[in-house]
């Protein structure tokens, strides 16, 4: 046996459900990985990674964080998928790569980030 009062369940404030509809065109993910200062945070250059790709980058996460004998006293190796779309068309190399080289030129500008090869 059971009894329930569902009037408390259903007059209980739900929170709105944030939905968005999946592209029709896929997205490109690449790894980027840069040697930095030991003090610049991995969320500072995510934040600029977005700012710099705004029109493509639809998610950035770091996956590596490295601090050693390879990347030089002081610095650490700070490794970031960045995932590319639109979604209106298909992405082409050309567009990645414009976007991939202001990513680069703002982290460059911004916390003298080099490229790790």
């Amino acid at each position: 046996v059971l009894e329930m009062n569902l009037d408390s369940l259903l007059s209980a404030k739900v929170s709105t459900i944030k939905m968005s509809p999946i592209s029709r065109f896929p997205s490109v993910s690449r790894d980027l990985a840069f040697v930095v200062d030991k003090t610049v945070e991995a969320k500072d250059l995510i934040k600029a990674i977005k700012f710099a790709g705004k029109s493509l980058v639809s998610e950035a996460q770091v996956f590596d964080v490295y601090e050693g004998e390879h990347v030089g006293e002081g610095k650490k190796s700070i490794a970031i998928s960045v995932t590319y779309s639109c979604d209106n068309h298909t992405l082409i190399d050309k567009e990645i790569i414009e976007v991939e080289n202001k990513i680069k030129f703002e982290l460059t500008k911004q916390f003298k980030a080099e490229l790790r090869g």
